[in-house]
């Protein structure tokens, strides 16, 4: 399947298999409110805010973004707690030397 229209909304031309969402791909894109708003949000706030005018169109678009914010959220929520980790260990193995027995 081709998703270009999700992340490129205004900029590509002709048919994207979308069958009954077509039309109001094709109305989304001839609307200047969103025109101007696309290039000021990100990529999840953008279908959004769409969401009330274009429903169709933006569930589907949610269902191909969502996944990934997620998949970044749990990546970055690893990589502190691994850096967390790492330094908290680092200051455990500094205490050795200030040990006395």
């Amino acid at each position: 399947m081709n998703f270009r229209w999700v992340v490129n909304t205004f900029g590509i031309n002709g048919s994207s298999n979308l069958s009954a969402e077509e039309e109001q791909l094709i109305d989304l894109r001839n609307d200047l409110f969103f025109q101007a708003l696309f290039p000021q949000n990100s990529l999840d706030e953008f279908w959004r805010s769409a969401k009330k005018s274009y429903s169709m169109i933006c569930v589907k678009a949610c269902k191909i973004i969502f996944p990934f914010a997620s998949s970044w959220l749990y990546q970055y929520g690893f990589s502190a707690l691994i850096e967390n980790k790492g330094k908290k260990r680092g200051k455990l193995l500094g205490i050795d030397d200030e040990m006395r027995v």
